[in-house]
């Protein structure tokens, strides 16, 4: 088993990519090595790490398999829909909001915006 960190941002926050026999897996973790999420795909475990820039970070303790933290509950449909796709899929975020899939994806676009907008104040401030 080996690690490799593949992202790692302002927040010193970073995504490690861990080659295992079946399947690879791709943590979230925060500063000082806390993993707080692992993923199968990447473009998951760098979506999560978008929302946890965006809403300044969360805490997913006692949420289950299907909760929300309660910053993200708390905060725009867009991000409820972006977290419920790096959790689960675009396809479940679209029928637990009743939308078409097309405006969950758009919902994870902004997202995504937002993150690298955020990401590059955080860059030129340094």
């Amino acid at each position: 088993m080996s690690e490799t960190v593949i992202e790692e941002y302002p927040d010193g926050c970073r995504i490690v990519h861990e080659e295992r026999m079946y399947p690879d897996l791709y943590h979230f973790e925060r500063e000082g090595e806390i993993r707080l999420k692992s993923f199968k795909n990447p473009d998951k475990a760098r979506l999560y790490a978008d929302l946890y820039e965006v809403v300044d970070g969360f805490k997913e303790d006692n949420t289950g398999t299907r909760g929300v933290p309660p910053t993200i509950a708390r905060d725009r449909e867009e991000i409820r829909m972006a977290y419920f796709t790096a959790t689960m899929s675009s396809t479940y975020a679209a029928g637990a909001f009743e939308v078409e899939e097309s405006e969950v994806l758009t919902a994870v676009y902004r997202v995504r915006e937002r993150a690298k907008t955020l990401r590059s104040q955080q860059t030129s401030d340094e």
